[in-house]
């Protein structure tokens, strides 16, 4: 009975961190336009912070 436990529980713990590899903490990935001109890959939140506009 604890081994199916165990497996169970390790299984579980395994997905949620599958589950949440997909999206970085600061946000989804946007096509940031900055204020030289160039256009830079990166989250929505460092976009913000460095003066940028989603595009």
């Amino acid at each position: 009975m604890k081994r199916t436990i165990s497996i169970y529980l390790t299984a579980l713990f395994s997905f949620s961190v599958i589950a949440n590899t997909g999206t970085p903490q600061t946000g989804p990935l946007v096509d940031c336009k900055l204020s030289s001109g160039d256009v830079v890959r990166m989250t929505s939140f460092l976009c913000k912070q460095n003066g940028g506009q989603r595009g």
